[in-house]
Order: structure tokens, then C-alpha cells, then sequence
């Protein structure tokens, strides 16, 4: 199980199994927008987060975009939007804005995020970080 910590900029992982719980990205109480590999990633508010194959899709609210975490090396990239920021334009990868997103689901080859200030619902294509307004107006 993963968890998106917005007021301690981390992303951790539980196994509910051992009980353990482990850092996978962020350092607490370090907010930022680097990518980067476990530690050294910074977030701005983490909030929804759902699991594709052996990917983690995080939206990093404060900054308006979506990142996305390797499970498997705990490596952070940033998939789309661009860090700080916001605004409403659908595009591929960092060409497309959020203002800011907050809930995600998956279905399919598509992602789909709740952007909350602007009322709109935006679909990520996984393939290609080609973002789409599906629904509502900003």
C-alpha cells in the first residue's frame, strides 16, 4: 500500500504483511519540485496517487503537476505539467497545465485527474502524457 503524505512531502510505502512502513520518495517536512531518485525527489503537497503495472502516479498539488515513481528503482519523474505553473492548457506532458489537481483514478490506457479549481476533469493518456479536458469548463 502507498501513501501520499501532502503535509510531510512524502510518498511511503506499508506492508501490510511485516507492518513495516518504508520511504519510497520526498524528504519529510522538504518541499520542492526535483525530480530525482527516493530522498532526494521533492514534493509540494502530494495528494492522489494510483498504481499503474510497477508505476506510481502521484499529483503533486501545490505544484500543479503529475509525477510518476518507478517502484522499482524509486525513481521520480515529473509526466506532466510543469512545477509552479498552473493554468488550464491540455497538451502532451509539459505543454499541459493543472490548477491544482487533486484526486486521480485509472481506466484502461487512460488516467483521470480532478482538477479542483478550475471544475474541470482531465484525461492523461499513459502511453504518450497527452492531456485532455474531458469535462467542465475553467
Amino acid at each position: 500500500m502507498w501513501i501520499a503524505s501532502a503535509r510531510n512531502n512524502t510518498i511511503t510505502a506499508v506492508d501490510v504483511t511485516s507492518h513495516s512502513i518504508s520511504l519510497v520518495a520526498g524528504e519529510t517536512f522538504k518541499e520542492g519540485s526535483n525530480d530525482g531518485v527516493g530522498e532526494a525527489a521533492r514534493f509540494d503537497s502530494p495528494d492522489g496517487l494510483v498504481v499503474v503495472g510497477r508505476s506510481l502516479y502521484v499529483l503533486d498539488t501545490n505544484n500543479s503537476d503529475l509525477r510518476k515513481v518507478n517502484l522499482d528503482t524509486r525513481a521520480v519523474t515529473t509526466f506532466a505539467g510543469t512545477a509552479n505553473i498552473s493554468g488550464t492548457e491540455d497538451g502532451h506532458g509539459a505543454a499541459a497545465h493543472f490548477h491544482p489537481p487533486t484526486q486521480i483514478a485509472t481506466a484502461g490506457t487512460y488516467l483521470y485527474i480532478a482538477d479542483s479549481r478550475t471544475n474541470t476533469l482531465r484525461r492523461v493518456h499513459i502511453a504518450d502524457a497527452t492531456v485532455t479536458t474531458i469535462a467542465g469548463r475553467s
